[in-house]
């Protein structure tokens, strides 16, 4: 993938699992750039500004793909604060940087579930928990530095998943399902399995990055596979990836099944020229 020439490059999140994938692609598409990453466990808390000093700098490219995720030991509120004051600390130093280019992780969780049949970028955003609203106040907070020399992107994905280790995506749905299967159970689906979810994989969200990186254009842009897997066609999907095609599907009739999701990705295949690469089928089989 040809890219213009960046000197330094952050990628903030980087020991998380887009983290770690973008990362690596960067290795190999910018070999001549210096590609800084913090983590936790090396830069410390991000939401306070003084572990942005320490990162040294400046940098003209910066992927801010660090956040907290909802957790039982996180209340809304302070997972609100915290990722708002990293929006607020990257923003500061992309200012005192010069930064020409920043890519922004958001969530499609900024949008009402169940508001639209198909969820797109015209649709007014309003979430519906304190993690959604964060990522859209992240994105507010980044584009005050969007200007004629200074591009922002904010990526909404949809439930990324791939290989390697996951710690926080752990309790999602899909991964619940692989490690029922796995361990010889039955992987249980609510309702009646009509609900559907845009299923992401990492490759295809690190791709997304490095597009996003070379723009030109300051624009918010959904990112996802562009399909809607009904969570019956994904425990069918997973059971016959682990080799067990035959076995049955544990239904929980009584279960609340939540909203449908399905994702409108045009706008990125337009204008970022992004076409997701992985299917479900695919990507499970790179979980196997």
């Amino acid at each position: 993938m040809p890219m213009k020439k960046h000197a330094s490059i952050l990628v903030t999140g980087a020991t998380g699992l887009l983290g770690r994938n973008l990362r690596a692609l960067l290795e190999k598409s910018c070999p001549e750039a210096t590609i800084v990453g913090a983590g936790p466990s090396s830069t410390g808390d991000l939401s306070d500004r003084r572990n942005w000093l320490e990162l040294g700098g400046p940098f003209d490219l910066v992927f801010h793909l660090a956040a907290k995720l909802p957790a039982p030991d996180v209340s809304g509120p302070d997972l609100y604060r915290l990722n708002t004051a990293m929006s607020i600390a990257c923003l500061e130093s992309c200012e005192a940087w010069g930064t020409t280019s920043l890519v922004y992780s958001s969530s499609i969780a900024v949008y009402p579930m169940g508001a639209a049949p198909t969820l797109h970028e015209g649709l007014q955003p309003r979430p519906t928990d304190f993690y959604g609203a964060s990522k859209l106040a992240g994105e507010h907070l980044l584009s005050l530095i969007a200007s004629a020399t200074t591009t922002v992107v904010n990526l909404r994905f949809s439930s990324i998943y791939g290989p390697g280790p996951s710690p926080a995506l752990s309790s999602t749905v899909l991964y619940a399902m692989v490690q029922a299967v796995r361990q010889g159970r039955y992987p249980k689906v609510h309702g009646n399995g009509t609900r559907t979810q845009d299923f992401l994989h990492v490759a295809d969200a690190a791709r997304a990055c490095l597009l996003a990186s070379e723009s030109g254009d300051s624009g918010t842009f959904n990112i996802g596979s562009g399909a809607a897997t009904s969570m019956l066609e994904l425990a069918q999907t997973v059971l016959a990836v682990h080799g067990k095609p035959n076995q049955r599907v544990a239904f929980v009739p009584n279960a609340p099944e939540g909203e449908s999701v399905a994702l409108d990705v045009s706008k990125a295949r337009t204008e970022l020229n992004f076409a997701p690469r992985v299917d479900i089928e695919s990507g499970l089989r790179s979980l196997a």
